[in-house]
């Protein structure tokens, strides 16, 4: 369980409109992505909650209505889509809360979110909000590709779970 819960504080620090502001002018996406990748832990994470640095990086598939800084709408279908998202606060292996910065590389447009995450033992829920201020709620666990064990001895080692692989699915309404 422990291990579930480390995905999930990765995928909180990569989906967020935070520093999107700070970019210049973000577009904006409504739809669905489906993205795998990996999220590392500075310091890494243990059994006691520490304040702990998350950067996760994740490439997949989105499909949706882009919207250009312009205001042009684009429509999007299974497109290569890269995400980057970096957040702190205060986690360990069973629970974490973060807050931090994340972007989505789609269709040769930068959407920008804040994100903040919440997660309870393999449950993270992540929300991302864009430069309207509109929010999309992000799912996220260990890759189902990765053995559970080794996230759990990872989590028993001094220097604790440093990384590990990570589904992300985001939905909202385009």
């Amino acid at each position: 369980m422990r291990y579930v819960a480390s995905v999930a504080a990765l995928l909180v620090c990569c989906v967020a409109p935070g520093p999107a502001a700070a970019g210049g002018e973000s577009a904006t996406f409504r739809g669905s992505c489906s993205l795998t990748g990996e999220v590392r832990f500075d310091p890494g994470l243990g059994a006691t909650a520490l304040s702990t640095t998350t950067h996760a990086r994740a490439a997949g598939h989105c499909s949706g209505v882009l919207t250009l800084p312009d205001g042009s709408d684009r429509r999007l279908d299974d497109v290569l889509a890269s995400y980057r998202g970096r957040a702190s606060g205060q986690q360990s292996c069973a629970v974490g809360t973060t807050q931090g910065w994340s972007r989505l590389e789609v269709a040769g447009a930068t959407v920008r979110f804040e994100l903040t995450e919440t997660r309870l033992g393999a449950v993270a829920v992540i929300r991302l909000r864009d430069a309207t201020g509109e929010t999309t709620v992000a799912a996220a666990s260990v890759s189902p590709s990765h053995d559970s064990l080794d996230q759990v001895l990872a989590c028993a080692r001094p220097d604790g779970l440093t990384r590990t692989p990570v589904a992300i699915t985001t939905t909202s309404t385009p």
